[in-house]
């Protein structure tokens, strides 16, 4: 047979065994599939895209079948930018029932064809989101198909430019820090780029000291040491916000205080250092706890004239929290509520977690213990979701000392909820937009807004995407009929 004598060409062999064969064939449709990843390493993604269709057609199984042309979709239209023939290819796929949410492949093809033709952008996110869900978890998180997946739902995040698109990429991609931070530092030491090694283990301490890993914050020594011969005043910037951090998270004010007015001193805004923007609410905090009322009433009085308020939602959320933290206790909740009640502030996890647990503090001083409970409870749930241990510490104290220590046996959840907030939270929980609730509801998307800010705490829960869990979790007795 003529293929035997091309077997020390096992591309040339398997394109004319797959000539030859009339019916299906499993053996040939394998190896062209080998064929078509060769042909793609050596740059020919038209030549793939061919090879895959052929093997697709050649697979007598359907779901081989499905997942070869599903491949060749996805390299027609990432890799080819044949978006024609990939619609075609997505097409016989729906065609064949396939549910391209199941195949990621399918999926990254399908969004990449409605975005340039369509423009498509709730379709496309859906399509993404269910795809990556599927997969995460049951697949190495390392597949470039995945990594693929998530570059491209970043990019449709990005296109859209709202936060209901934005958060289930966070849900996805939160808690890989680690992971991807060493593989930052292997490659720099690989490739010798000192300089991009010390953000990466800048960055590691920081993590390290919001989860108490007080040994792996002081390794930072010897990454000063190492930039303050060479003018890298950033370094150490960087250094004091880490280890001013982990002081706040042990409870040593002083220590707290001392390193973020490294940074900034109280009152001012210090000049062409950009990490006096993160340790704002840190030098409040601190000179609250230490007894410097006119401190932290300066550095709010700074901030506030500045205008942080107006440069982004974590600003805002951190410019509000820390005016409350500073005010008297007649002022102080109503400054709370306010900070909690700004748009789009749940991307800033562990900001918002922190204001939750300094008005919980608040409000327990005060007696206030069921509304300590509600925003206690909130902040413990972020704090354990980001392994913040000395922070998940704290709230879980502060719960104690309301006399709480686990919910209540019988507790009703829904009873917390009115009416129109339960409508409201289970369409949020569906996934349906602020704005799409609000034109079925007929409300303002601020007034359902409103309604979700007061729910999520109602809940036990601080972001939109543990919604659906939260209700799920309620005994079906419990649900209103």
């Amino acid at each position: 047979m003529l293929a035997d004598v091309w077997a020390a060409q096992p591309d040339r062999q398997a394109w004319h065994l797959a000539e030859a064969v009339v019916d299906p064939d499993e053996s040939v449709a394998v190896q062209l599939e080998g064929t078509a990843a060769r042909i793609l390493a050596r740059g020919d993604a038209v030549g793939c895209v061919k090879a895959l269709t052929r093997a697709s057609e050649l697979s007598p199984r359907s779901a081989e079948r499905h997942r070869r042309l599903a491949a060749a979709a996805y390299i027609g239209a990432d890799v080819a930018g044949d978006l024609g023939n990939a619609s075609k290819m997505l097409a016989e796929l729906r065609h064949g029932e396939v549910d391209l949410e199941g195949s990621l492949q399918a999926a990254v093809a399908a969004s990449a064809f409605l975005l340039n033709a369509d423009g498509d952008i709730a379709t496309a996110h859906r399509l993404l989101v269910r795809a990556i869900e599927t997969r995460v978890g049951a697949y190495d998180n390392a597949d470039p198909l995945l990594e693929e997946a998530l570059n491209t739902l970043m990019m449709v995040c990005y296109y859209g430019g709202t936060a209901d698109l934005w958060q289930p990429f966070h849900e996805i991609a939160r808690d890989e820090a680690d992971e991807l931070l060493d593989e930052a530092l292997r490659l720099a030491d690989e490739l010798g780029y000192g300089l991009l090694a010390w953000p990466a283990k800048l960055v590691q301490a920081l993590i390290a000291s919001a989860r108490g890993d007080d040994r792996r914050t002081e390794e930072l020594n010897a990454v000063v040491e190492w930039a303050r011969p060479r003018g890298f005043g950033a370094v150490e910037w960087y250094a004091w916000q880490a280890r001013g951090l982990a002081a706040l998270g042990r409870g040593d004010f002083e220590d707290a205080y001392q390193q973020a007015c490294m940074i900034s001193p109280p009152g001012t805004l210090a000049s062409h250092v950009p990490h006096a923007l993160t340790v704002l609410m840190d030098l409040v905090q601190a000179a609250v706890r230490t007894g410097r009322d006119a401190e932290a009433a300066a550095h709010v009085a700074a901030m506030q004239e500045a205008n942080l308020a107006g440069i982004s939602s974590r600003l805002a959320l951190v410019v509000g929290a820390s005016a409350a933290v500073a005010a008297p206790d007649d002022t102080a909740s109503e400054l709370f509520e306010a900070a909690l009640a700004l748009p789009d502030i749940e991307r800033w996890r562990f900001d918002l977690a922190r204001v939750r647990l300094a008005y919980g503090e608040r409000l327990r001083r005060r007696r206030a213990m069921v509304a300590a409970r509600v925003q206690l409870n909130a902040a413990l749930e972020i704090f354990e979701c980001l392994r913040a241990r000395p922070w998940m510490d704290h709230a879980r104290a502060e719960l104690r000392a309301t006399g709480q220590t686990k919910p209540r046996a019988g507790d009703n959840v829904l009873d917390r909820l009115t009416v129109q907030e339960f409508e409201i939270v289970s369409l949020a929980a569906s996934g349906l937009t602020n704005k799409q609730i609000a034109e079925r509801l007929f409300l303002s998307p601020r007034t359902v807004g409103g309604h979700l800010h007061r729910a999520f705490p109602k809940l036990g829960v601080a972001t939109r995407a543990a919604l659906r869990d939260a209700l799920a979790s309620i005994p079906p007795e419990q649900l209103p009929r």
